[in-house]
């Protein structure tokens, strides 16, 4: 799923034991954009360009692959050893959406849900650049677009009524672009996620420079909280190695159960059932 993108967190194998599946990913280093913003009043516009730039990267390679990833939120942004972005967690992703099929049903983190999914609507990649869209005014602003200390019903209802508040000194690119990725209308959305990187908000991003990974950037994460993971990583694996190795009951299982094959596998588990409808989102509410 994520192998032909550098921005994207990439599966390497899975395999499995008596009583789990696991998938192996590829080790990422850095916090999440969730820790990365936490304790900050708001990200420098420098930071959000540049965070929300690979964040497009990783998008558009997605929906040209056919896959909405549907929970797009700070957490599952990753920051690698460099200080790029990769996407991380699909497992709420669904397959085969391009511009001509959609999918329903409610998935991913509510306040950073499209209007179209929180009505129960059919849906397409809009849904992901909405979210794009409340991520970038977050890292912006320092908060989400909507006021998230109402009720469910009534957040619901200031996202498919409400438009957000843009303070004059976002200027008129940044507001423009966050206008059109939070825009009520799906296809307006859509259109707007297809141009995106022509945007004057991008201005100053080489979009191939930024995909080669030429740009020397900051490295989003803290050398002495990496080195405490390290170690308490060591410790857990020393101490799970050794109780397995002095575990009559593990001894016993070695026996008899076949080895564990290990295959080479990017898709994550589907966690449950989808309908796909081969209508186009722009259709979507109509």
């Amino acid at each position: 799923m994520a192998s032909g993108s550098s921005f994207l967190c990439h599966g390497l194998a899975s395999f499995q034991t008596p009583k789990t599946t696991s998938l192996v990913m590829e080790y990422i280093p850095g916090d999440s954009l969730q820790s990365y913003m936490t304790g900050k009043e708001k990200l420098s516009m420098e930071d959000a360009r540049f965070i929300s730039a690979n964040l497009v990267c990783g998008i558009q390679y997605l929906h040209s692959r056919g896959i909405l990833h549907r929970d797009l939120k700070p957490a599952n942004i990753l920051f690698d050893a460099k200080g790029y972005v990769k996407i991380a967690d699909f497992g709420l992703s669904e397959e085969n959406i391009f511009t001509d099929t959609t999918t329903n049903g409610r998935a991913g983190t509510f306040k950073y849900m499209a209007p179209e999914v929180l009505s129960y609507k059919k849906y397409g990649h809009s849904a992901d650049w909405w979210s794009f869209g409340v991520i970038l005014y977050h890292m912006i602003t320092g908060h989400i677009p909507f006021n998230t200390k109402i009720s469910k019903t009534h957040f619901i209802n200031e996202v498919l009524k409400a438009n957000p508040g843009y303070p004059t000194w976002l200027g008129s690119d940044t507001i423009d672009l966050l206008s059109k990725l939070l825009d009520k209308d799906p296809c307006a959305r859509v259109a707007m996620g297809r141009n995106i990187r022509e945007h004057p908000f991008f201005k100053d991003i080489n979009w191939e420079d930024l995909e080669r990974g030429k740009r020397l950037v900051q490295k989003h994460y803290n050398y002495h909280h990496l080195k405490f993971i390290q170690v308490e990583v060591l410790r857990m694996h020393e101490k799970s190695s050794y109780n397995q190795k002095n575990n009559p009951t593990t001894k016993e299982i070695s026996r008899v159960q076949k080895p564990i094959q290990t295959t080479t596998n990017d898709q994550p588990l589907s966690p449950c059932t989808i309908n796909i409808s081969r209508e186009s989102s722009c259709n979507i509410g109509r």
